[in-house]
Formats: C-alpha cells, sequence, structure tokens
C-alpha cells in the first residue's frame, strides 16, 4: 500500500514538472512569435 502511494505520488510530480515545462514552452514559443510579428511590423513601415 506504502508503495502504491509512493508511486502515485511520483507520478504527480513528474506530471507537474512536464506541465510546468510545457507552459514555460509555450510562453516562450508566444514572445517568440509576438517579437518575430514586431520585427515584421517594423520591416513594413
Amino acid at each position: 500500500m506504502e508503495f502504491f502511494l509512493g508511486v502515485i505520488i511520483v507520478a504527480f510530480i513528474i506530471f507537474f514538472v512536464i506541465a510546468k515545462f510545457m507552459k514555460k514552452g509555450e510562453d516562450a514559443t508566444k514572445v517568440i512569435k509576438e517579437r518575430s510579428f514586431l520585427i515584421r511590423s517594423r520591416i513594413s513601415f
């Protein structure tokens, strides 16, 4: 029973870390997209 509980806790931690990294990745891609958009709009002006 304790082993099973430990496995669940480890799985939750791994999932949480992956979710955090995914969110960071999304934020990074969003920032890159916004920057590239700004650069493009500057070039067009």
